[in-house]
């Protein structure tokens, strides 16, 4: 009794099957016929509608999308292209270029062409991208693989009765650059566009440029941030002689600059304030507990203007923008500042008689016109012609003899050591500012 269900429930599942299978045939011979339908494209069944409407049914009568528009598929189909910028992106965190534009694009296809007195003069039709076979351009290096950097979106365009096609379709390309932030905020980035075909070669597909590549930018949107000094167009053929191929690339190349007043006063200022700061420090007497206070807050400004501008300066690899290279080099000074201060406060405290090997170098720094015009603004003019006597342990400078002798037995000669040293660093540090400025500084 149960082997009977079992096959009148096999029976019955089969029965569904063989219904459900007669059913799709029926709906797909029905669709076939009316595509056949279609496709014969019966000229009486529009004969008393407008002009307009017999002119499509017959272009487009038996008309595939997928056929390139060439009656002979030796000769190539020429298409010409011009790209009309209308805005410019660029992301400096992830060093890609965003180029919005209009590509106007022109061809012809010889499968579409029409006598004009046929059909009420007319020249021209608008049709849409869909109806039509399109140029297969793709971003090579884009910089994002959506579905809109593959191909060309849908747009409006105008066929002529000699088959000549226009289409003007706005564009989003996104590409990749090699950047370079060494001169950050001044940096420059010159950003390379290809644009090609996958699927044809250039016997089949062959890109061209109007008047030679030159550029129009009629009404084109300045960007707040980046300036667009230039954007040239340059046509390259790859050939591959294994299999006789060439494949035409359009290349657009991009150069871009960043509007750097803003970073000007909010990078540029702050550093400046920090050179001004470490040279006050240097000024001040090394006695007085300012140029302590000075030099500690000096050390602390420049770690948060490091700290400020690691933040805002992109990534860029293994070279370090120059900006934080002169942070890092007088961050340095400015630890050299704070412990040369240090320094000089025990050196004018030392009670003990100065070595021989000291007292000899400044003596013979002193010698000459150089050392005694750095202690000019130091020393009391009324000692400049006498650098001390053996009363008050100083000798500076002999009165009937144009040498300086300090007399090695003076502990006085520590205080005019240190004297001599926070000037000669003076010196050297504003030189090393200057240094610095004259080879950081983008030419």
């Amino acid at each position: 009794m149960l082997s009977v269900h079992v096959v009148s429930a096999n029976s019955s599942a089969m029965t569904r099957l063989l219904v459900l299978g007669f059913i799709l045939l029926a709906v797909n011979n029905t669709i076939q016929f009316s595509v056949d339908t279609y496709s014969q494209c019966p000229e009486d069944q529009v004969k008393n509608r407008s002009m307009t409407l017999q002119l499509r049914k017959h272009v487009f009568c038996d008309y595939d999308t997928y056929v390139r528009p060439s009656l002979h598929q030796d000769n190539a189909t020429k298409v010409y292209l011009e790209l009309i910028p209308k805005f410019i992106e660029f992301d400096d965190h992830a060093n890609t270029l965003i180029l919005y534009a209009w590509m106007a694009m022109i061809w012809t296809d010889e499968h579409l062409k029409w006598s004009i007195s046929k059909f009420g003069n007319l020249s021209s039709l608008q049709v849409s991208s869909d109806e039509l076979w399109m140029p297969h351009l793709y971003v090579y290096n884009s910089g994002n693989l959506d579905r809109e950097q593959y191909g060309i979106p849908k747009t409006d365009c105008v066929l002529h009765s000699s088959g000549q096609v226009a289409c003007v379709p706005a564009m989003k390309y996104m590409s990749h650059c090699i950047a370079n932030y060494q001169h950050w905020p001044f940096d420059r980035h010159n950003c390379t566009l290809y644009l090609g075909s996958w699927s044809h070669t250039g016997e089949e597909i062959d890109y061209n440029f109007f008047d030679d590549g030159v550029l129009e930018m009629p009404d084109f949107t300045p960007n707040p941030r980046w300036k667009l000094l230039s954007i040239s167009a340059k046509k390259k053929v790859d050939k591959f002689e294994a299999m006789n191929y060439t494949f035409p690339r359009l290349t657009y190349n991009v150069v871009v600059e960043r509007h750097s007043t803003f970073m000007q006063t909010t990078i540029l200022a702050p550093a400046i304030v920090l050179i001004i700061l470490t040279m006050m420090v240097l000024w001040l007497n090394p006695m007085n507990s300012e140029r302590m206070v000075l030099a500690a807050l000096n050390l602390i400004c420049h770690l948060l203007c490091i700290i400020d501008v690691n933040w805002q300066v992109p990534f860029n690899g293994d070279t370090l923008p120059s900006i934080l290279v002169f942070l890092k080099n007088s961050l340095i000074i400015a630890s050299a500042v704070l412990f040369l201060t240090a320094l000089l406060r025990q050196l004018k405290g030392i009670s003990i008689p100065a070595p021989v090997w000291l007292t000899s170098t400044t003596s013979f720094i002193l010698e000459s016109k150089a050392g005694q015009f750095i202690l000019l603004a130091t020393l009391d003019p009324n000692t400049s012609t006498t650098m001390g006597t053996k009363d008050d342990n100083i000798r500076l400078i002999q009165s009937s003899a144009t040498s300086s002798i300090i007399n090695p037995e003076s502990v006085n000669a520590w205080h005019h050591f240190a004297t001599l040293l926070d000037r000669l660093s003076f010196i050297a540090v504003l030189l090393t500012y200057v240094i610095m400025i004259s080879v950081l500084l983008p030419k």
